[in-house]
């Protein structure tokens, strides 16, 4: 039998779902199962979902964890590249002589 050609497979399939959920993206990234208790192994479900910035502020800063993102760091820049000394030309190697008489 032939396969159906009018219905496609895959990226373009209608019937796919556009968005994953955030525990099979997590899974997907890191090889984590969010959704199973790292101690017995029994499943786990989302209890609460926190999305107020100064709530989830208190309770970070009651659990004694920080509240705030690490400062960010100066921008990463490629360290400088010198000329090989067979390269330099002989004026940058020396200072000029000084004509002092």
């Amino acid at each position: 039998m032939l396969p159906d050609l009018t219905q496609p497979e895959g990226p373009d399939d209608p019937a796919r779902e556009r968005r994953l959920d955030w525990a099979k993206l997590l899974k997907r990234a890191w090889a984590i199962d969010v959704l199973v208790c790292p101690r017995c192994a029994g499943p786990m479900r989302l209890l609460a979902l926190i999305d107020d910035e100064r709530i989830a502020r208190k309770i970070l800063t009651h659990l004694g964890l920080p509240s705030r993102a690490p400062p960010r760091g100066r921008p990463w820049r490629p360290p400088q590249q010198s000329l090989p000394l067979d390269a330099r030309s002989d004026d940058d190697a020396i200072d000029p002589p000084s004509y002092d008489a």
